[in-house]
C-alpha cells in the first residue's frame, strides 16, 4: 500500500488534532511542521478537523507558525463550529435544542453534574464538574466558570458534557430526540451534541461551501479516533496514525507505523526545480521552471503570475507556459535560485487556499471591429521616455475631455501637490494594501557637515547623506480631495476634479508606454448620499463609454478589483467583484489589454476614516472616476498612428464646458 500512495489528484489534507498532531500533553507528534509543509509545497491545502471546542483549541497555544501552514478555517466540534484561527471568530452550524438540555438535566435529578459549551465558552454546574472536565480534556481551569443550575438558560449550546456519578444510559433516554450521544470513555462521561454531526459530513459540507468540492474524492485524511473513522473511510486516502482506535484502523486505507512526516518523506518523491543556464550579452542567466499549482483556479492564474515577479529583485522575466503548466522565471547570475523556489512554494500554498470570483463583462464593442488592432508605433516610439508634440496634443485633448465631463456635472477644479504626507498615507492605508507601488521621498538634511562632505570629500552622493522626508510621491489624486474635506459636515453633495503626475514603483522589465513609473491621471471625486454616488458613477461611466466608442477604440467594461498585494486581502478583492464596486474600461491593443479608466464606489469607508459627515452626523458615501491620460494617448496612437490624416473625423472637441461631436 505504501508504494501506491499517489497525491497527484489530492487537493486537500484533513488532520485530526489530539492523538494525530499532538499527544495527550499537547506536544507535537514528530515533525508536524515538516509534514504539513511537504503537502503545502505540492499545492495541497491542509485543514484541521477536531472534536475540540473553541476554548479548548485556543488553550493549546499552538505555535502561530504551525497554524499558518493550515487553512485559516479550523473545523471544531467535529465540524459543527467553523473557526477562523487568525481572527478568532467562529460560526456555528447547529445548536442543541434548549428543551432537550433542560429535559436531560431535569431527568438526572442530582445523579450527574455537567459542563456545557455556549457562545464558545464553558460553564460547569459545580466545582467538581469543572475539575473532572479539566482532567478529562486537559483543559485550563480558569477557562471554565461555575454557575448555579437555576441560572442556566441553555441558549446556543453546542455541546453538553454529562458527568454522572454512575453510568447512565442517556442515549436510550434521548433516542427520539434530535441529538446524538457519544461515550467519552472516561469517568462514565457522555457528550450530547446536535444530530448528525460527524467529521466526514461536516468537512464535505465545508469544502462545498468554500471550494465548490462535491465530495471527499480529493482529500487525504489523517486521524486516530473513533470519531475519525468515517472521515478515513470516505476520504480518497484515509491514514490512521500510530496507536489509533480499532474502528479507525478497520476503516482506513493505511495504518501508519511511524510518524506522519517520516511516512510522507519515505513515499513522496522530492520536488525538483528544473534549472537552465544560458549566456546573454556576456551575462549568465538562469531559467527556473516552476510548476503551476494544481489547486490554482483558472481565474487566479494571471494574478498569480503577476505576483511571481515580486518574489525577488533578481528576477528578470516571468513567462507562463500554458501547455506545460509551468511558470518560467529568468534570474540574473546573483539570484538565489533556492530562495526564489522556496518563496514560490510559499506563494503557491497561500493562493491554493483562495477562490477568485470571475469578472463580469458589462459592455463590449470588440465584436464590432472588422479587423484586429495593429500597433502603428515603431521601436523607438515604444522606448522613448518623453512626450513629443503629437503626444502632448493628445494628452491635452483627453485631459480637457474628462475635465469637461466633470465640469458638466458641477465638479470644482483643484490642483494638488505631487507628494502626500505620512499622515495622509496612513489614514488612507494605501501603504498596507499596495506596498509594492510606493515611492518615498528622501532629502539631504540642512547640516553643514553633510553638505560639506558631499561637496568636498566625495564629489557625489552616498546613501548615508540622505534622510527620509516623511512624504511620498502620490500614487493617485483622490486622497488629496478627502484630506480637503476632512472633518467637515455637508448638507449637499460635493464633487471635485484634479489632474496631476502620479508615481508607482513598477518592476523595471515590465515598464512600457502602457505601464509607466510616472504618469498623468485625472480624477473626478464625489461625496454624498448613496443614491447620488450610484447615479453619478453610472453617468460618468456611460459618457466615457460613448466617447470611447465614438472614437473607434476597441474594448469592454468589466467588474474589477484593486491589485491587493497580500492574498490575505483577497476577501476585499472578491467583495469588490461581487458588489460591483469597481468597474474598469479595458482597451484592447495588439500587445495586451489595458485598463484606461476606472469607476469606483467606495461606500462609507473613506468618509468614515476622514470624518466626513452629512447632516445626520453619519459618514457620507463617496466614489471616484480615474482616467489614465497616458494610456488613452498610447491606445489611440496604437490604433490610428501618428499621422493626423488617419485620425477619425468624429474626434470629440471641448466647447463651452460640454463635449460634443463635430
Amino acid at each position: 500500500m505504501v508504494a501506491e500512495l499517489n497525491l497527484c489528484e489530492i487537493k486537500f489534507a484533513a488532520f485530526d488534532l489530539d492523538g494525530t498532531l499532538i499527544d495527550d500533553r499537547g506536544r507535537l507528534v514528530g515533525d508536524v511542521h515538516g509534514a504539513v509543509n511537504m503537502l503545502r509545497q505540492r499545492g495541497i491545502i491542509s485543514i484541521i478537523v477536531t472534536g475540540r471546542t473553541y476554548d479548548s483549541f485556543f488553550s493549546l497555544n499552538l505555535d502561530p507558525s504551525l497554524l499558518d501552514l493550515f487553512h485559516h478555517d479550523v473545523l471544531l466540534n467535529d465540524g459543527n463550529v467553523i473557526c477562523h484561527h487568525q481572527k478568532k471568530t467562529f460560526d456555528v452550524k447547529q445548536y442543541l435544542d434548549a428543551a432537550i438540555c433542560r429535559q436531560v438535566i431535569s431527568s438526572l435529578d442530582g445523579q450527574a453534574e455537567f459542563v456545557m459549551e455556549s457562545h464558545g465558552k464553558h460553564v460547569a454546574s459545580s466545582k467538581s464538574a469543572k475539575l473532572k472536565y479539566c482532567m478529562l480534556y486537559t483543559f485550563p481551569r480558569e477557562k471554565i466558570e461555575v454557575g448555579h443550575q437555576k441560572e442556566f438558560k441553555f441558549e446556543r449550546v453546542t455541546k453538553l458534557f454529562i458527568l454522572p456519578k454512575e453510568k447512565i444510559d442517556i442515549a436510550h433516554q434521548l433516542r427520539d430526540c434530535h441529538c446524538d450521544v457519544a461515550d467519552a470513555q472516561f469517568l462514565n462521561a457522555q457528550v450530547i451534541s446536535p444530530k448528525g454531526i460527524c467529521k466526514a459530513d461536516m468537512l464535505e459540507r465545508h469544502l462545498l461551501d468554500c471550494f465548490g468540492e462535491n465530495d471527499l474524492n480529493r482529500v487525504i485524511a489523517f486521524g486516530n479516533g473513533h470519531n475519525d473513522r468515517l472521515l478515513l473511510k470516505k476520504a480518497k486516502w484515509g491514514l490512521a496514525v500510530q496507536d489509533s482506535h480499532p474502528s479507525a484502523i478497520e476503516l482506513c486505507d493505511v495504518h501508519l507505523q511511524e510518524p506522519i512526516y517520516d511516512y510522507l518523506n519515505k513515499v513522496l518523491q522530492p520536488l525538483e526545480v528544473p534549472e537552465v543556464i544560458n549566456e546573454k550579452g556576456g551575462i549568465y542567466l538562469r531559467t527556473l521552471q516552476l510548476p503551476l499549482p494544481d489547486a490554482l483556479e483558472d481565474t487566479m492564474i494571471p494574478d498569480f503570475v503577476e505576483r511571481v515577479s515580486f518574489l525577488s529583485a533578481h528576477i528578470l522575466h516571468v513567462d507562463l507556459l500554458e501547455e506545460e503548466s509551468v511558470i518560467e522565471v529568468t534570474v540574473d547570475h546573483t539570484g538565489d535560485a533556492e530562495a526564489i523556489s522556496a518563496a514560490f512554494l510559499k506563494l503557491s500554498s497561500n493562493v491554493a487556499q483562495l477562490r477568485r470570483f470571475r469578472e463580469k463583462e458589462m459592455k463590449s464593442n470588440i465584436h464590432l471591429k472588422s479587423e484586429p488592432v495593429h500597433s502603428k508605433l515603431n521601436g523607438d516610439d515604444q522606448k522613448r521616455t518623453f512626450y513629443d508634440e503629437i503626444e502632448m496634443e493628445l494628452a491635452h485633448y483627453f485631459d480637457q475631455l474628462f475635465l469637461s465631463l466633470g465640469a458638466s456635472l458641477g465638479a470644482k477644479l483643484r490642483r494638488y501637490p505631487s507628494t502626500m504626507s505620512k499622515e495622509l498615507m496612513e489614514k488612507c492605508k494605501y501603504h498596507t494594501n499596495f506596498p509594492q507601488n510606493i515611492y518615498s521621498v528622501f532629502e539631504i538634511p540642512h547640516d553643514y557637515q553633510v553638505i560639506d562632505d558631499i561637496r568636498e570629500k566625495h564629489h557625489g552622493f552616498l546613501p548615508e547623506h540622505f534622510q527620509q522626508a516623511g512624504r511620498f510621491l502620490q500614487p493617485c489624486i483622490c486622497y488629496h480631495c478627502y484630506e480637503e474635506w476632512e472633518g467637515k459636515t455637508y448638507t449637499d453633495n460635493q464633487m471635485m476634479t484634479a489632474a496631476g503626475q502620479c508615481f508607482r514603483h513598477e518592476i523595471s522589465w515590465k515598464v512600457d508606454p502602457l505601464r509607466k513609473l510616472e504618469f498623468s491621471m485625472r480624477e473626478i471625486v464625489f461625496i454624498g448620499d448613496n443614491e447620488y454616488i450610484n447615479e453619478t458613477r453610472k453617468t460618468l461611466l456611460e459618457h466615457t463609454w460613448q466617447c470611447f466608442h465614438h472614437l473607434g477604440l476597441s474594448g469592454k467594461v468589466t467588474t474589477a478589483n484593486d491589485p491587493f498585494f497580500f492574498y490575505d486581502d483577497m476577501d476585499k478583492a472578491n467583495y469588490q467583484l461581487m458588489a460591483n464596486s469597481k468597474y474598469e474600461l479595458v482597451a484592447v491593443t495588439e500587445k495586451k489589454d489595458v485598463s484606461i479608466a476606472s469607476f469606483n464606489d467606495c461606500g462609507e469607508m473613506l468618509c468614515e476614516r476622514f470624518q466626513i459627515k452629512g447632516e445626520d452626523d453619519m459618514p457620507l458615501y463617496s466614489g471616484c472616476a480615474a482616467f489614465g491620460i497616458d494610456r488613452w494617448v498610447q491606445v489611440f496612437l496604437q490604433t490610428y498612428g501618428r499621422n493626423r490624416k488617419n485620425w477619425p473625423d468624429e474626434m470629440f472637441h471641448i466647447k463651452e464646458g460640454q463635449y460634443a461631436a463635430k
